[in-house]
């Protein structure tokens, strides 16, 4: 909620973007702001990681948000799979399956074979990265219902 309404009080400040622009724009263009969204936590992140854990910290802050990224971008694109009155919902839900998928993957993968990196605090910044790109893609995902037929008419 907290997230929905920043993006739309950013979108109507700068009167370029409308709240239902988020949604109808293209794949490349919700990547984009997923991408972008990743950036600017992982440049936050960051150095508190260094802080922390020194390289090994920034390395690791970096890798869980690949993860987060690659898990996000898959489920953005499975979202966009399905067709109908139910696509949002079934788009939400083949989304979080591929989503936790990808990321508790790479959380295993990562932590039985990177020691150093268990001990940075890999759980913690994949969480962040996850819960951030959860956010951003429900939110994208939201602006693009577009409401029933019989509400569009009495609008």
């Amino acid at each position: 909620m907290v997230l929905s309404n920043l993006f739309r009080r950013i979108a109507t400040a700068t009167g370029a973007v409308r709240w239902r622009a988020l949604g109808g724009c293209g794949f490349a263009a919700q990547s984009g702001i997923l991408v972008a969204v990743v950036a600017v936590i992982w440049l936050g992140v960051a150095p508190v990681a260094y802080g922390l854990n020194g390289g090994v910290g920034m390395a690791t802050a970096g890798l869980a948000a690949a993860a987060a990224l690659v898990a996000s971008q898959f489920a953005l694109a499975a979202s966009r799979m399905f067709r109908g009155p139910q696509a949002p919902m079934f788009g939400m839900l083949a989304g979080m399956v591929i989503r936790m998928t990808i990321a508790l993957a790479a959380l295993m993968l990562l932590r039985v074979n990177a020691a150093p990196m268990a001990g940075a605090a890999l759980v913690l910044y994949l969480l962040l990265f996850y819960l951030a790109t959860l956010a951003t893609e429900t939110v994208l995902l939201v602006a693009g219902i577009q409401p029933p037929a019989a509400a569009r008419k009495t609008a």
